[in-house]
């Protein structure tokens, strides 16, 4: 595991586990400009953000992990944000995967 997400929810890091699984160690870069909050995290793809939170879903069943997420434009410089698409209150974690898949592409579509 990252040493930077030792900190983090069990939550995220099983996010974090799934995105690692379906698209790889080089796809994204991990970004966490949250580093206070130890249920939020991101993914970044050039200017594209990923925003997820599992704050109020901290205490997931084994139903399956849900979470909030934001899908951002970014500057890749001053990492502002330059336009919000899509804001998603609760999310499944297969939805989520998908709505990223849309977001940013599939590994092998560049």
């Amino acid at each position: 595991m990252n040493d930077d997400l030792r900190n983090k929810d069990k939550t995220i890091i099983a996010i974090w586990t799934v995105m690692l699984e379906v698209f790889g160690a080089t796809f994204f870069k991990v970004t966490d400009f949250w580093n206070a909050d130890n249920c939020a995290l991101g993914f970044q793809k050039g200017e594209k953000l990923i925003y997820v939170s599992t704050w109020k879903f901290k205490d997931y069943s084994d139903s399956g992990i849900k979470c909030y997420t934001e899908f951002e434009l970014i500057d890749e410089v001053t990492f502002e944000t330059k336009q919000s698409i899509k804001k998603i209150e609760c999310i499944a974690i297969d939805d989520f995967i998908n709505e990223v898949k849309t977001f940013v592409g599939k590994p092998g579509d560049q």
